[in-house]
């Protein structure tokens, strides 16, 4: 006698890539020209400025690596939703940076480091919002041609914006900030990095 067992058809979902949109190792560096600029537009200053990687390290049952970005130390690393940070102190919670794949009109809000002495910590009535205003944006810099997905960082409300102009395998390769003036009124852009070469 032969028994025939069958199971159930059942579809599985695919799990998503996690796709390498920043090269996170230790030993990476971005380095950029950076522009303070006028109110016609006109530099005041160039020089030059850099974002490395410190370290490696394996915190909350995961591989991350150490930055300093926006102010302090924060752990950075690329996930299945894009580019995730969280601080080193008190933030137990992983925040969405760069959304990606991502897609004209996607808005996340995401905290940025308070500090209480020269501790930072997260706010949570301290929140910046990104939206992304553009995708596959061809930028020229000194480090070459980039295919971008351009987003629109602030606080809400606000008279001052960020566009961070990231590449995936690049990372970072323009930065603006964009600030109002009341007289006249307009938004000018007040500093700008442009990146010069990625090494490591």
């Amino acid at each position: 006698m032969v028994l025939l067992l069958s199971c159930e058809d059942r579809a599985v979902a695919p799990i998503d890539p996690i796709l390498s949109v920043f090269p996170l190792h230790k030993g990476v560096v971005w380095t950029f020209v950076e522009s303070h600029l006028d109110v016609r537009g006109n530099p005041l200053d160039t020089l030059l400025d850099s974002l490395f990687i410190k370290a490696d390290t394996s915190m909350y049952g995961e591989n991350w690596s150490v930055i300093y970005l926006y102010g302090t130390d924060q752990l950075i690393r690329n996930d299945r939703g894009g580019v995730v940070v969280r601080l080193m102190s008190n933030d137990e919670r992983a925040h969405t940076l760069f959304k990606y794949p991502a897609r004209i009109g996607d808005s996340y809000g995401f905290p940025l480091p308070a500090f209480a002495g020269n501790n930072p910590v997260v706010m949570d009535d301290d929140w910046w919002f990104s939206t992304v205003v553009a995708v596959d944006t061809l930028i020229t810099v000194p480090a070459g041609t980039f295919s971008c997905t351009v987003y629109q960082l602030s606080p809400n409300p606000s008279h001052y914006y960020l566009l961070e102009f990231i590449s995936e395998g690049t990372g970072w390769v323009k930065s603006e900030a964009h600030n109002y003036y009341y007289t006249p009124k307009v938004w000018l852009i007040t500093n700008s990095k442009v990146l010069v070469r990625i090494s490591g």
